[in-house]
């Protein structure tokens, strides 16, 4: 049996380093790599926790606090 198909394994090259606050473009690879602390919810509307259980912004909105989830 023959599968036809396209298959997308995602940009091409290698990234120059592994460093995601020095990352300059094709964020792709950083979900390979690393997990967020928070995501959006299915309909977009709402950031639930990832590796944060929970997290709360100051009233001055300066301060974010995540509470980290334990790991099972």
């Amino acid at each position: 049996k023959t599968i036809t198909g396209g298959f997308d394994v995602g940009p091409g090259g290698f990234p120059k380093n592994f460093n995601p606050l020095a990352a300059t473009g094709g964020f792709t690879w950083l979900s390979t790599y690393f997990e967020p602390l928070v995501i959006y919810n299915a309909e977009l509307t709402e950031l639930e926790g990832d590796l944060a259980k929970d997290y709360t912004v100051g009233d001055d909105q300066l301060i974010y606090t995540f509470n980290l989830a334990q790991e099972t």
